[in-house]
């Protein structure tokens, strides 16, 4: 056997399985002067698609994602990439994008090959306060230019309440979460608890009236204060401390701040329908007038349910935008001109 053959053969055989899976969609998507980017996750394309392509151009003309579900699994590809035997595949244009999770140390593996969110994850940009005031000019048609309707401002004040009450709430389940990854990191303990298995539903139940707790933290995740080191306990709670609720809405677990948009939105979008709105009171009271002052209430025409949702897709097209998301695209702008 040559020696590149044989290399090849030890490339393919040292990648984890899921790893070698999302190299095999590499190889059926390969294409001269494409771009590649590899993300962890189905749901993070919403996200940055429309933002790549404004940098890249068309989609699957010009660049496409490669799935690899997991942050090691982006890190690990994005390695074997350049050490790759065939040139083209090593040469290519190729990134990976990852979510920063619970790795507060700033060590990216490949800085010119790796884009880390500034924040959790993508999720988290949806429930920051400049997101939710555009999906309200743009979905629910109320803004701060008519003196006669006061519902922006009703609908930015309830939804800042409601965002702090679901805070005050999941943010002692964060910190049991991020205390569990420094004991895991630190080696005391050999498992992890595993975020994915948490079904919020049964935790805390969330409408633009109330945010309310169903359940104790410790018994949501099946544990018992004794399990927690008080020293790793102490790391975790300082990392909240000082911090306001937009920084926290954005630092926090960003599966369970995208659970509070889902379901807030919901309920504001039933309010936005109903005959009797607890929020949209002048909109409604204006259409309801006579003559010249009467003004036509405009309903939202955002449809999805929590369960079946294109919430995402509509979210990420009002998501912030960070200025290291556009200086990492702009370099990788600069390296497929190189090569193309």
């Amino acid at each position: 056997m040559s020696t590149v053959k044989e290399s090849r053969v030890n490339f393919m055989s040292g990648k984890l399985e899921d790893e070698s899976v999302a190299f095999q969609k590499f190889i059926k998507k390969y294409k001269k002067n494409r771009v590649f980017f590899f993300l962890e996750g189905d749901d993070d394309i919403d996200y940055y698609s429309n933002k790549i392509e404004s940098y890249l151009g068309e989609y699957y003309e010009k660049w496409v994602e490669i799935v690899c579900h997991g942050r090691s699994k982006v890190i690990g590809i994005i390695a074997d990439m350049s050490s790759h035997t065939k040139k083209e595949y090593r040469e290519c244009p190729h990134f990976g994008i990852i979510d920063k999770d619970y790795y507060e140390v700033d060590q990216n593996p490949d800085e010119k090959k790796i884009y880390i969110t500034p924040y959790y994850s993508v999720e988290n940009f949806y429930v920051s306060t400049s997101c939710f005031i555009k999906i309200l000019r743009g979905k629910f048609f109320v803004n701060d230019s008519d003196s006669s309707n006061n519902d922006y401002a009703r609908c930015i004040d309830n939804f800042l309440t409601r965002r702090r009450e679901f805070i005050n709430i999941v943010r002692e389940l964060d910190k049991y979460l991020r205390c569990n990854r420094i004991m895991y990191e630190e080696k005391s303990i050999d498992f992890k608890i595993n975020a994915r298995d948490l079904d919020l539903m049964n935790l805390v139940d969330v409408n633009i009236r109330q945010v309310v707790m169903k359940n104790n933290i410790l018994d949501f995740i099946g544990k018992t204060a004794e399990e927690f080191d008080d020293e790793a306990l102490k790391k975790s709670e300082s990392f909240y401390e000082n911090k306001t609720d937009d920084d926290l809405a954005l630092l926090m677990r960003g599966k369970f701040m995208y659970y509070f948009i889902n379901h807030y939105l919901l309920s504001l979008r039933h309010d936005n329908l109903h005959r009797d709105p607890y929020l949209f009171v002048d909109s409604y009271a204006n259409s309801k007038k006579r003559g010249p002052e009467k003004v036509k209430m405009r309903k939202t025409k955002l449809y999805f349910d929590v369960q079946n949702s294109d919430l995402l897709f509509t979210l990420s097209s009002f998501a912030d935008y960070p200025d290291c998301l556009k200086e990492f695209l702009s370099k990788s702008s600069e390296v497929f001109e190189k090569v193309a």
